[in-house]
């Protein structure tokens, strides 16, 4: 297991895992030093990964000597990468990370390590990842009910439109004619302005030829015969 996570072969880390070699992915080697541990000394974030993927507690001390978790140790080689892991896995870089109960940016602070300081303070001042997917869910069922709202008000505004459109319409038989579809009814509405003004067109035409006849020709007596 040692040269399978020194060189990063998660091939054959899983391997061994699943034969049953090493079936306590927690527990310390016979050097006293687990997984997690290797894991960090070896510069190896796959095979941290894929110890949180088979549920190691990464949040727990890891050396042989129980001293720090994979946080402090990280801290402590100025892996900065490794530590962005650990946030996204759901460590919080805020808690304590050794037996004395301090957390990560003590450590950062005291070494002077400015880089890895500022790095840690970043993601503290994100919260955890569970609270970067909360807000990120906020937003977006903000965004969702925001789109809902504006489309119930478009559809309210278009029933008002076709309401005040129906009112308007003429009456037959004391029955305001009503349509489901807008269209339609827009449609029939301007079949019967043209028919209105088709009817208007021929009664002023009626009124022109009736205009033009003379009135000597209506007294006009016909010839005799």
């Amino acid at each position: 297991m040692y040269q399978a996570i020194q060189e990063g072969d998660l091939d054959t880390i899983n391997d061994i895992y699943l034969a049953g070699d090493y079936p306590d992915l927690s527990a310390p080697d016979d050097v006293g030093n687990t997984p997690a541990h290797l894991a960090v000394l070896f510069d190896r974030p796959e095979v941290l990964k894929w110890l949180h993927s088979k549920g190691v507690d990464l949040s727990k001390k890891c050396d042989s000597s129980g001293f720090g978790t994979p946080a402090f140790y990280c801290t402590h080689y100025g892996k900065t990468g490794m530590l962005t892991d650990l946030w996204a896995m759901g460590y919080d870089l805020s808690a304590d990370c050794d037996k004395f109960e301090l957390p990560p940016l003590y450590y950062a602070e005291k070494k002077g390590d400015t880089l890895t300081a500022e790095h840690i303070k970043k993601c503290m001042a994100q919260g955890t990842l569970q609270d970067v997917m909360a807000t990120i869910i906020q937003r977006c069922t903000r965004g969702l009910f925001a789109r809902n709202i504006y489309r119930e008000k478009v559809a309210y505004r278009e029933r008002c439109a076709l309401a005040q459109t129906i009112i308007s319409a003429p009456w037959r038989g004391g029955v305001v004619r009503m349509r489901n579809n807008r269209r339609e009814l827009e449609a029939d509405m301007q079949r019967e302005n043209e028919l209105a003004n088709v009817n208007v067109d021929a009664d002023a035409s009626a009124q022109q030829e009736t205009k033009t006849i003379a009135p000597e020709d209506l007294n006009t007596a016909p010839p005799p015969s």
